[in-house]
């Protein structure tokens, strides 16, 4: 069962990933691949739009995720990362590529807007 959630986790990792190079307003930090020998938890920094109005924007299509901004949580994540502040994007073996893709879509809305 673990391998086939490893599996299931690195493909949904990898469709992510591909969605997110094409947006050249989103720059994920850290290691940017898709690996079973990784966790399926991405940061991403956003040009020109600060990580609470994509936080905001996403809910309002019914989309979850959350920011890392400069708090006592998240400062020490960010300096690591040499950014100023970013969304966090996690993935779990009950997802599914298509609300993987429903995200990417409402990505896609977001920054354009």
């Amino acid at each position: 069962a673990m391998e086939g959630i490893i599996q299931h986790e690195t493909a949904l990792s990898h469709r992510l990933l591909t969605g997110l190079s094409s947006m050249s307003a989103a720059r994920v930090l850290g290691d940017a691949t898709a690996s079973a020998h990784r966790q399926a938890v991405f940061a991403v920094e956003l040009e020109n739009m600060q990580p609470q109005d994509a936080v905001r924007e996403l809910a309002r299509r019914g989309i979850i995720i959350h920011d890392r901004v400069r708090d006592a949580f998240s400062a020490h994540v960010l300096d690591a990362l040499s950014a100023a502040g970013a969304i966090r994007i996690s993935l779990a073996h009950y997802n599914t590529p298509g609300e993987v893709d429903r995200f990417l879509d409402a990505m896609t809305d977001v920054l354009g807007s």
